[in-house]
């Protein structure tokens, strides 16, 4: 009699937690895909709870600089391993990495969703993803059907102004042809800056590695049409 007196008590004082919680609703809130509902409360949450793990989830998704959502994405899969929106942290990496041309990477946090969300929700977004994709596993490169060009993807932004500043400097230490492509991911607009054009992988790196040693700019290599 006793012990299940105490199995009621505790499971009342979890019931009560959870209804306690004071981001419950503001969770509920993103599972019902009240995006916009979110993003008008956000300033107020981030003055009264600006430690909770919810927050900085939610500051992450209309954080506009992607390099500063994917490290909190980052911090929130380390982490926070069970929290409710950990999958979705991941799949925003992915969709991030996607962005930038780096498909391997792309691939490796793929494969971490299936193993350590194999239930959710994402992977079948990711799947359909790189459906007309084939990932080289060596390497951050990537052939796609019917293509028949490379070029060095060097950097994905925001903000257009910056994709251009980038171009202008690269324009200025010779490198030619430099493109600017739109990429839409969670809904927002992502400029990559694409340089040169290239016959095989081989020359496409070789240009890479000459960019990266002199300019300190990363890359990865894309085939587009």
């Amino acid at each position: 009699m006793m012990k299940k007196l105490i199995f009621i008590f505790f499971v009342a004082i979890n019931s009560l937690v959870s209804q306690n919680d004071p981001m419950k609703p503001y969770v509920e809130l993103w599972q019902n895909e009240q995006v916009d509902s979110i993003k008008k409360i956000l300033p107020q949450l981030n003055q009264k709870f600006p430690d909770k793990v919810d927050v900085k989830f939610f500051n992450a998704v209309f954080e506009s600089d992607a390099a500063k959502a994917a490290a909190v994405y980052e911090s929130i899969v380390a982490d926070f391993p069970q929290y409710v929106f950990a999958d979705e942290a991941l799949y925003r990496l992915i969709q991030l990495a996607y962005a930038r041309g780096t498909y391997q990477n792309a691939k490796n946090k793929f494969d971490q969703l299936k193993k350590n969300y194999p239930k959710s929700k994402w992977i079948s977004a990711v799947a359909q993803m790189f459906s007309d994709l084939k990932i080289d596993d060596t390497s951050d490169q990537t052939t796609t059907t019917g293509s028949k060009k490379f070029t060095l993807q060097v950097g994905a932004f925001s903000m257009r102004d910056n994709a251009d500043d980038l171009k202008t400097k690269l324009s200025g230490f010779g490198y030619t042809p430099i493109e600017i492509s739109e990429k839409t991911v969670n809904g927002k607009k992502l400029f990559a800056v694409w340089v040169g054009s290239f016959a095989t992988k081989e020359e496409a790196a070789k240009t890479g590695q000459t960019l990266k040693s002199q300019q300190k700019i990363d890359f990865s290599i894309v085939e587009h049409p």
